[in-house]
């Protein structure tokens, strides 16, 4: 008679079921990290410019200038110049930084995963 006492904890297929599980989560968590920690520099670069005192009133190019020098300086891969641009503020004395990109990160074989980053920041008065 098999009764509910007799049998205690996982079988070795339970076991090797949860750890392939584990196994999954933390190959994508320490693969998703360093996409996640550029985009938080980038957002952190984006805020820096906004409250640079020197670039309230600048002009577009002088805007642009500030975000490619921080952009170089914090050596950021996966984001160009063609991901954020500087656009005027029709009625005010302000320009908008809109930055949008996508990055792909290879998982396994041919599994990708794509993660979208969006941020937008008023510079100026």
């Amino acid at each position: 008679m098999n009764t509910f006492s007799n049998q205690r904890g996982m079988t070795i297929w339970g076991w090797m079921v949860v750890g392939t599980m584990a196994g999954v989560l933390l190959i994508t968590g320490l693969k998703l990290f360093p996409v996640y920690m550029e985009y938080f520099t980038m957002k952190g670069i984006v805020d820096q410019v906004k409250d640079d005192p020197e670039l309230k009133g600048a002009t577009k190019d002088k805007i642009l200038m500030a975000m490619h020098r921080r952009v170089g300086l914090a050596d950021v891969k996966n984001v160009n110049t063609q991901d954020y641009e500087v656009t005027k503020i029709p009625g005010k004395n302000a320009y908008s930084i809109d930055l949008y990109y996508e990055v792909r990160t290879p998982l396994f074989a041919n599994l990708s995963m794509v993660t979208e980053f969006e941020y937008s920041q008023e510079v100026g008065e």
